[in-house]
């Protein structure tokens, strides 16, 4: 899952099998939290802690 602007900034795999482009990081994060069964964090930054406290 990568937002529509990371696409041409970086590389994004064509070759996967399910390769999901969305509309921004808002919807990368809403996306992500409604195909999830669980939720796990490992030690990271601001982004890490970020994307915790909105799962």
């Amino acid at each position: 899952m990568i937002p529509e602007v990371l696409v041409s900034r970086e590389v994004a795999h064509r070759g996967l099998t399910e390769l999901e482009i969305v509309e921004d990081m808002h919807a990368r994060k809403a996306r992500m939290a409604e195909l999830g069964d669980a939720f796990v964090t490992l030690p990271g930054g601001m982004g890490t802690l970020e994307e915790l406290f909105e799962a």
